[in-house]
Order: structure tokens, then sequence, then C-alpha cells
């Protein structure tokens, strides 16, 4: 599938010093008792320190913080702090050979759960924030660059804050469509598409960017699902991300797990679908290809499997 998220352009860091600093936030930055925090990450370099930070809102300025988003640098495990000993991790690495990932926090005001590319990841039981404050929130790397917090060193995109929780299902909308500013509840959101880190939302948390941050262009990729059967019949795939994919199958007759052009083939008519939750009757017709590379009336096929 194609998603939002992941085209157009995106935040660039090279892990060293570069960010994004909001240094005057408004009072819509103060998150409370429902939150959801989201953002697309892909790690392109060493982690270095204790943690990669992809956000994190100061009470004051330098400190305490309010409340953090980042990558444990021992694991690659997202993790989610409020500065008061209120932690929450997903037990998912993420590292370089993960490459786009979307990452998606809420918080209930009991219990803080994690969606890894929209699927559930964990939950805990734990209390909200009530560490606020008017510090600035940074994106990408902390305040002081003390070895604590560290700079992330990739790139991090359609990085959202809500203040309400999001169900799973919106989450999976958001990683597929991005936000434009608007949605209820977001408080602020930065896609970078305009070539800079100005916040979507009427809140205008506009960011500024720091030490030679930039950003970079890129096209969209994808991800396959599959599923092998013995015999043609009914199947199943499970934990299918939210998204447009075009659907097809084939018949492995020479058990190679590759498709050949005299294989027989086919593609599902309604390709390409829009997958949201589950879905039923997905029938596909193989047909044997017409290929004759030998020019003889026999497709090549028949020449191999039947004659």
């Amino acid at each position: 599938p194609n998603f939002v998220g992941q085209s157009n352009i995106a935040l660039s860091l090279d892990g060293v010093d570069d960010g994004v600093s909001v240094q005057t936030p408004t009072a819509s930055l103060q998150l409370g008792t429902n939150i959801t925090m989201c953002a697309w990450v892909n790690v392109t370099g060493p982690l270095v320190g204790t943690y990669a930070t992809i956000l994190i809102k100061l009470q004051t300025d330098p400190s305490p913080l309010s409340y953090v988003m980042a990558l444990n640098v021992a694991n690659g495990n997202p993790y989610v702090g409020y500065g008061d000993g209120r932690n929450y991790s997903a037990p998912t690495g993420i590292g370089i050979s993960n490459g786009w990932t979307h990452l998606a926090f809420t918080h209930n005001g009991t219990v803080g759960t994690w969606y890894v590319n929209g699927l559930f990841s964990s939950a805990t039981t734990n209390a909200p924030i009530h560490r606020y404050g008017n510090g600035p929130l940074l994106i990408g790397r902390y305040v002081d660059l003390q070895n604590y917090f560290n700079r992330f060193p990739g790139q991090l995109d359609d990085i959202g804050l809500w203040s309400r929780t999001l169900s799973q299902g919106e989450i999976q909308g958001v990683m597929t469509n991005g936000m434009v500013g608007t949605e209820p509840g977001l408080v602020s959101c930065w896609n970078f598409d305009d070539g800079t880190a100005n916040d979507l939302t009427t809140n205008a948390n506009h960011g500024q960017f720091m030490a030679g941050a930039t950003t970079t262009s890129r096209s969209a990729s994808g991800a396959s699902f599959s599923t092998t059967l013995a015999s043609p019949g009914g199947y199943s795939i499970t934990n299918v991300l939210a998204g447009e994919y075009n659907i097809w199958a084939y018949r492995d007759s020479n058990g190679n797990g590759n498709t050949e052009p005299w294989e027989a083939y086919g593609t599902y008519p309604a390709s390409p679908l829009t997958v949201t939750g589950n879905m039923a009757n997905i029938n596909i017709t193989l047909q044997d290809p017409a290929s004759d590379s030998g020019g003889d009336g026999v497709t090549d096929y028949d020449e191999i499997y039947i004659h």
C-alpha cells in the first residue's frame, strides 16, 4: 500500500545536533488526561546515549520535562515518559533495518497504549500527565544536548499531538491519510511538506529548524502480505495494515517461490482495493498465460507441463 504519511517531505536530522524548536508554545501543548501522540520514524544511523528523542515538551526552560516520546537506545523500544516516573514502553524494537515505522501512543487517564504500524503493541496501567508548564517543545533533540535525551538520527514525519484518545481505527486512518490540521482534538501537527516546521492547526505552534536541520523529499514505500496454499481453497491473511492494495495470486508450478511468465496467474478485479478492516470473498481466478515463446501455437505452460 501507499501511505500519505510516507510520502512528500520529511524532517531530516543528522543525529548530532539537528532538531526543531517550538520555543514559545501555546497552552494547547499542555496535554492532560486524554492524549494521543503519533509520528512516522525512520532510523538511518546508530542510536547513541540513552534515548533518541522524537519529541519532548519541557515544563520550564531548560527543565524539567512534561512529556517525551523517544526510542530507548538499548533496545530500540518506543518510549513515552512524563518526567515523574510514569513511563510506558512498547516491546517492539525499532532500528535501521525497520525503515519507515508509524508509532502512536494513547492515554485515556488510566491506561497507556502503544500501536506500531497501526497494530496494538502493548498497554500499561499508569496515571496520566500532571506536569505542565510553558517550556519549549523540541523535535529530534533536547535543549541542552545532554546525554540522556539525545538527538534522533534519521527522518521524522507527520508528528501529531491530540487532546483526546484516538481509537485504533482512527490511528490507522491517520497513519494512512496523514493529517490536515482540522481533525477534532488535534492540538498540533507538523508534516514538513512545505519545507518548514509550521504547525498545520490554528494553534500555530510553529517550529524553527536548529543546527542545520532540514527537510528531504521521499517517495512512498509499501508493504506486502501473503499466504501460501497447498491447493485452491479458502485463505486468510492477518494483521494487514490499512491501505490500498493490488491483490494477485499465481500457481507456483515449479515450487521455487517465484512467479514465472509461464505460470498461471490472476489479479483481483477490484484492485487496488482499500483495506480498512476485516474483509471477505476476495476471490481470484487464475488463467494460464498465453505466452508462446516458440511461436508454434502452443503456450509455454502447455509445452512444459502438458506436452
